[in-house]
């Protein structure tokens, strides 16, 4: 999913950097809205990110931040579970991008709360808990992140005039289900129509975050990435044909919602790569696998377990910095034989 959103992301910031002096100046007054209201004082908390400093020494030249999507009740992301999460590793020098989802039921230990889902290290403790249990989890060197929830896809799939999905039978069945509960959570009280029929329709933001939302089809979830997959790519089809003042709506639905603590100096210097050297080459990998971990029941509760979480890690090290040799840290060994315990390796 990340990878259609970079694109979308870049897509439209190249497009407007590129329009001109006008929207230059816009999108530089926007990104100070997001910039000001930076959540720094979340990370300077006493929460120790467990950053591998070796890795900041040894490589220099890639970027690891953590992309977390919310599934919020509120719209100051507090108490929010991370619905998705996700590593963006950028390589500035080559203009790559390797985007790795994490499997939200993936079971780690989470510091003072013992092993759990992976994702809800951002209800226990937000940001500065979550980039600690990646940390900790992968053995990686994450200090900066991006939270959205998906309310701003909502916003962002009405800025376009929405997409046209093929509702398929089995999809149906569960698709106004989630428009029902979307139109309870909403934090604005606004409601949406719910679907007549399947088949081929025009779906509005909040139609389309019901479809992405669908888990409970015959694929299970990863049915539901694919939907995710195809929603972004629609929304970014629908993108390329946006006049300036169009894309600058999109801007100001989107930047509003997004929660950072990237420097706007970084995210400037990401744009200006993008202008100078085009979109970023992407990449997608997943952790773990899905030849390389196992669902299991775990006291009457569903958990994807890493089999195992040491050649997970070191398969995901070798994916973001290629050739560097790399030696599993002792708490990395540690979860991983503690969880190929409970496998019966």
């Amino acid at each position: 999913m990340l990878k259609l959103w970079q694109k979308v992301l870049f897509g439209f910031f190249a497009a407007l950097v590129i329009g001109g002096s006008v929207g230059a100046v816009y999108i530089n007054s926007k990104l100070d809205e997001v910039f000001v209201s930076s959540v720094d004082d979340e990370l300077d908390s006493d929460v120790d990110l467990n950053i591998n400093e070796n890795l900041v020494v040894n490589d220099g030249n890639t970027l690891n931040v953590a992309l977390f999507g919310l599934d919020c009740r509120t719209t100051d992301y507090s108490g929010c579970r991370s619905d998705a999460m996700m590593i963006l590793s950028y390589k500035p020098t080559t203009n790559e991008v390797l985007v790795t989802s994490v499997q939200r039921d993936t079971y780690v230990e989470i510091m003072d709360h013992g092993y759990d889902k992976i994702n809800h290290s951002y209800a226990y403790g937000g940001a500065a808990l979550a980039i600690q249990t990646l940390n900790r989890s992968f053995d990686l060197d994450i200090s900066q992140y991006i939270t959205v929830d998906f309310w701003a896809v909502e916003k962002v799939i009405d800025a376009v005039g929405g997409i046209t999905v093929e509702v398929d039978d089995e999809e149906f069945l569960y698709i106004n289900k989630y428009v029902k509960e979307l139109n309870n959570k909403s934090p604005d009280d606004t409601k949406s129509e719910l679907l007549a029929q399947a088949g081929s329709q025009l779906l509005n933001g909040r139609q389309a975050v019901a479809y992405m939302r669908i888990r409970y089809t015959a694929n299970g979830d990863f049915g539901r990435m694919g939907r995710q997959r195809e929603v972004m790519e629609l929304a970014l089809d629908q993108m390329k044909n946006l006049s300036l003042t169009q894309m600058l709506k999109v801007v100001d639905e989107l930047l509003p919602t997004i929660k950072t603590n990237l420097p706007k100096s970084e995210v400037v210097a990401m744009l200006t790569n993008v202008v100078t050297k085009g979109v970023p080459t992407m990449s997608q990998n997943q952790m773990p696998s899905n030849e390389a971990g196992v669902g299991q029941m775990i006291d009457g509760i569903y958990y994807y377990l890493p089999n195992t979480l040491l050649d997970n890690v070191q398969d995901l090290h070798d994916k973001i910095y290629g050739d560097q040799v790399y030696t599993a840290n002792d708490t990395v060994v540690e979860m991983s034989q503690y969880i190929e315990s409970l496998l019966g390796n």
